[in-house]
């Protein structure tokens, strides 16, 4: 029966009353079916038109937009077009995402996003903004423990990096490009620590592509490249908003606002974030400061732009506020120095840190005693927060012209970093502001064209150009007033504080001795600053281009080419900010810097004959006047002059390396990537590839340490990457596993990777029976990865989604004859270096995995509401076996295997008007930390817990 036929039907009597009734309900019944019919064929079609105009702007932005496509991660189609392939997943994805919980209903399985990469001749991993929405992972670190065999350095934002296949690990960026490349919505990023301090909202897609990169774009990468794509704006209406409550008083609240301007020819996209939460472990000294504590403000806002159907532009403008949060680096507890080197030799105990603190002048504090300084706990005087911040713009504009898409990206960036370092004891040691402080800023734009897919050669070239600044990157060092004795050897503060032994406090000329000597060592270093001062430029530019040919039906070739000017250079100083109270006890010069110190011996204090002038001996005479009452400095006795040799040996000390402004040697050159790789299609359902990828990175114009010339240049060498690598793509089961394996090899030439290098000056001033060392970027001449990786996953369970990647990894130094020795051999004795080669990289694991479940299903028909609610639960175990987190690979740094849990369990409307989840991060608690050294553990973060309630409109 039809509703018209209901309609049509003649009235009765009053005796067929209950027909009618009869008749009216099935009138409503068949109204309300039609209604949602009609709404639901409204919905698709406006999706369709929707998908359409997506597809449609994905082909001419080229993967602009995607960059996906742009960075060379997923060609998935027969042809191995990364163009159009990327267009149709994401459109797919897009209209998945958008159906999700119906789907479920319908199909009871996920599609399967390892599916669309089955011809794809690379190693590449995908996961979905989707997915890391429900685990709140809305930083770097937590988005790539998402990924295999891809990982991140444990630190401060500033000295951060990420490594691919065990290999790209760097603390000391300066202008060092990244081994691993990272872009966001098509524009690549200079340095890491850009990446890293920021949160991410209103994702996509993350995706990684292992091996060098470049002939598709952006800014070329030895290693690999990591692709953060964001949701752009759509015609359709839209709008999103969650809160997340959880421990340490944590609150992050996320909001998406969509709509169009103009129907069909303008549409905008907001997106915010914000998270704040106190660390689980308060400063002692000041309650107010936590460790790892978060304050993070981001907002996003695009438009995009289609006024013709050939053309669209959109533009993308972000910011994120200056914000404070307790830094990595001030959150080390100390462990006691061992008792003796691996070398049989004894450690001078009193020379540590609790055998400086055990000294008369620290004891005076009765509420610390020097055990204190062990206990695991946060106990620092003038602790300051680190600050950070960034804002930038994107610009794609894409054209669809004569059967070819021209791509425009224009990208602007800059970042403000300043760490809050101070010492490790609650004593006036290290002032604030100190330690690090970094303007960058980067200018990018590329333009590109591509062939439309399907001929018999699919082919993209074009150019890119970027100017990276590094205006001021300063390195601040502040003193206190305890920092004289703290910084003192234990000769100098025995010479200064006579009654530091206990046997000595009842001679009176010891009193006198150590009431001046006090006066010395208060005064020594008080208030003296010092200020390292680089500023790095670099500048590049690309002629890039890749093809893939057809000959013959299952076989395709593609081949890419990039040429890329690089330009490097890089000035330094390193001066005194501020002389402080003791200007009188500096030195006559350091290196080619005046100091305007008179001229003593160093161990005797007595002056140079025939090296003072006028202006010098009345300095002398002041010193004698100022601590000891004496006329002249030649009045002083033989213990007072050798008290001040030894504060100025203090001072001198702390000074550290002082140069004028000098220019680094620059780096210029013309660096060469390319890749061939035919893939063979076996069948529909299996490819199997071969590729090599070659790869040059530029080299760094520094200054590490100084001469009596000036600041000291040690240029750095191109990184030369060759990787190869073999893999079969399968998907099976009717499409519910699919299997991508690979097996690779990279051997990378004059790797460039932090290196300490022997300072003998300072290590004589320091006098402490330790080597010292400067550290900067070095070239090793020999780093070979290789191993096999494997990406599966499975949906042929109803309701049920799983992904494995494991890799088995083998990073090893091939030729490494000078890494420095670490705190375990530094004995004093001998050379500086030792034979590293055969030796593993740093945090390279052997064995890592990570293994994701999701479970989505609507509730059982007996529960009430059954038909509008689904429950869903998700959980993501991540491993890594043992690995090194020491630069130098001192055995005391060796990480345990460790497997974490993250799981995810809720329940939510299928409309989405509703949804709630209860989040557990590290769900059994397992110890994150490590030890950096023989004498420091890094505590990082516990089991998280917290609740999200979100809404979608």
């Amino acid at each position: 029966m039809s509703i018209q036929d209901v309609h049509a039907a003649p009235k009765k009597g009053s005796k067929n009353n209950t027909e009618v009734s009869k008749y009216e309900a099935e009138i409503a019944r068949l109204r309300a079916q039609l209604s949602q019919k009609e709404q639901r064929e409204s919905e698709l079609e406006q999706r369709e038109r929707q998908i359409a105009e997506r597809e449609r702007n994905l082909l001419n932005q080229n993967g602009a937009a995607t960059p996906i496509a742009n960075s060379e991660s997923t060609a998935t189609n027969v042809s191995n077009s990364a163009t159009t392939e990327s267009a149709i997943v994401l459109a797919q994805k897009e209209l998945a995402e958008a159906d999700n919980l119906g789907e479920v209903v319908v199909k009871g399985r996920r599609n399967n996003p390892l599916e669309k990469l089955k011809d794809t001749p690379k190693s590449v991993s995908v996961v979905s903004g989707q997915e890391l929405e429900k685990f709140q992972a809305n930083n770097f670190q937590s988005i790539i423990q998402k990924i295999g065999n891809v990982g991140m350095t444990i630190g401060n934002p500033q000295t951060a990096s990420t490594f691919i296949r065990g290999v790209g690990v760097s603390d000391k960026l300066n202008g060092l490009d990244p081994s691993v490349g990272v872009a966001i919505d098509g524009v690549s990023y200079a340095t890491s620590a850009m990446i890293s301090s920021f949160s991410y909202v209103d994702l996509d897609t993350v995706d990684v592509t292992r091996g060098p990169t470049g002939t598709r774009g952006g800014k070329n990468a030895n290693l690999g490249q990591i692709n953060i794509t964001t949701r752009a704006p759509t015609f359709t209406p839209e709008a999103t908003g969650s809160i997340a409550y959880g421990d340490w008083n944590t609150l992050i609240t996320k909001a998406t606002l969509n709509a169009p301007i103009i129907e069909d020819v303008l549409a905008w996209r907001g997106s915010f974030y914000r998270e704040q939460a106190d660390g689980y472990i308060a400063n002692q000294w000041d309650q107010d400061y936590y460790y790892r504590n978060k304050d993070r403000t981001y907002g996003r806002i695009q438009f995009l732009l289609t006024p013709t159907s050939n053309f669209n532009a959109r533009v993308s403008l972000d910011y994120t506020p200056k914000a404070k949060e307790g830094s990595d680096n001030a959150s080390v507890w100390n462990r006691p120095t061992p008792t003796f080197y691996d070398t049989g030799r004894s450690v001078d105990q009193s020379n540590e840190s609790f055998g400086k603190l055990s000294r008369r002048w620290f004891t005076q504090q009765t509420n610390y005693a020097p055990g204190d300084y062990f206990k695991n706990e946060l106990n620092i005087q003038g602790q300051r927060y680190t600050y950070y911040g960034t804002k930038g713009g994107t610009l794609n504009l894409n054209w669809d012209v004569a059967n070819h898409n021209i791509t425009s990206i224009t990208g602007y960036k800059d970042y403000y970093f300043s760490s809050g370092g101070a010492g490790d004891n609650p004593f006036d040691v290290s002032r604030p502001p100190a330690s690090g402080q970094v303007d960058n800023s980067q200018y990018s734009t590329e333009l590109n064209i591509s062939s439309k897919p399907g001929g018999f050669v699919d082919y993209k070239a074009g150019v890119y150009l970027s100017k990276v600044k590094i205006p001021s990157r300063t390195n601040l060092t502040r003193f206190g007033s305890d920092a004289g004795a703290f910084r003192a050897n234990t000769t100098q503060y025995n010479i200064l504080d006579p009654l530091n032994d206990p046997t000595k406090l009842n001679n009176a000329a010891n009193q006198t001795l150590s009431a001046s000597g006090r006066g010395l060592l208060l005064n020594s270093i008080d208030r003296l600053s010092t200020k390292l001062q680089e500023k790095y430029e670099n500048d590049s530019g690309a002629l890039f281009g890749e093809a893939t040919w057809h000959p013959i039906e299952p076989l395709a070739i593609t081949s890419g080419l990039r040429l890329t000017h690089e330009q490097r250079t890089s000035t330094s100083s390193a001066k005194v900010l501020d002389n402080g109270f003791a200007a009188e006890l500096n030195p006559v010069s350091k290196n080619n810097v005046q100091l305007g110190g008179f001229a003593s011996n160093s161990n005797s204090g007595v002056l140079i004959t025939g090296q003072n002038n006028a202006a010098q001996l009345t300095l002398a005479n002041f010193v004698a006047q100022k601590y000891f009452g004496v006329a002249t400095y030649g009045g002083l006795s033989p213990e007072q002059r050798r008290q001040v040799a030894a504060a100025k040996g203090i001072r001198n000390t702390a000074l550290g390396t002082l140069f004028q402004t000098a220019e680094a040697e620059p780096f210029n050159g013309l660096l060469i990537s390319g890749n061939i790789g035919p893939s063979w299609k076996i069948n529909e359902n299996e490819t199997a590839y071969f590729s090599w990828q070659h790869g040059e990175k530029a080299g760094v114009a520094q200054i590490i340490g100084a001469t009596v010339l000036g600041g000291k240049s040690v240029p750095n060498k191109a990184e030369t990457s060759n990787a190869y690598e073999v893999g079969l793509k399968s998907v099976l089961l009717d499409k519910d596993l699919v299997i991508n394996a690979d097996l690779f090899l990279n051997d990378i030439t004059d790797y460039i990777q932090p290196m300490l290098f022997e300072d003998t000056v300072q290590t004589a001033l320091n006098n402490d029976g330790k080597i010292a060392y400067t550290s900067g970027l070095g070239n090793v001449p020999g780093v070979q990865t290789k191993g096999v990786e494997l990406d599966a996953s499975y949906t042929g369970l109803k309701y049920t989604t799983f992904r494995l990647a494991g890799a088995y990894t083998d990073a090893k130094y091939t030729d490494f004859k000078f890494m420095a020795k670490p705190v375990e051999l530094n004995d004093g004795v001998g050379v500086a270096y030792y034979d590293a080669t055969g030796k593993n990289l740093p945090y390279a694991s052997k064995f890592s995995a990570n293994l994701y479940a999701e479970y989505a299903r609507p509730l059982p028909e007996f529960l009430a509401f059954s038909d509008k609610f689904q429950f869903h639960t998700n959980v993501n175990y991540k491993y890594a076996s043992k690995f090194n987190t020491d630069k130098s690979l001192s055995r005391y740094a060796e990480k345990n295997p460790l497997g974490t849990t993250d799981f995810a369990i809720g329940i939510g409307r299928k409309d989405q008007l509703f949804d709630t989840n209860l989040i557990i991060k590290n769900v059994f608690d397992q110890d994150t930390s490590y030890t950096p050294t023989w004498n420091t553990y890094y505590p990082t973060d516990k089991r998280w817990v917290g609740i999200t309630v979100s809404s979608k409109l």
